[in-house]
């Protein structure tokens, strides 16, 4: 009799270590579910960065353009009106 409740426990506890181990391979696949699930995450996120990265890129460069286009402006202003003002000084009589 002692040696079958020694039999039984030693199933026993047998049992509860594969349970034990069970546990810990579903721990893993659970743990390995969630790191791919935050690797998936990232990759997301690191897409989005790069495409508003390219936007900035070209917005920046679209202001330049539009600050090159004011300034080119301007200076033709400027070219025009002393254009005009050497132009009003020859006609205008001298005294």
């Amino acid at each position: 009799m002692s040696g079958e409740i020694m039999a039984a426990d030693s199933l026993l506890l047998s049992m509860f270590n594969k349970a034990a181990e069970l546990k810990k391979i579903n721990d893993a696949v659970v743990r390995n579910e969630g790191i791919i699930k935050l690797q998936e995450d990232l990759l997301n996120a690191r897409s989005v960065q790069t495409n508003l990265v390219a936007r900035v890129i070209e917005l920046e460069r679209e202001l330049t353009h539009l600050e090159n286009s004011k300034n080119d402006r301007g200076a033709c202003a400027k070219k025009m009106q002393l254009t005009k003002t050497k132009k009003a000084r020859r006609l205008s009589p001298t005294l």
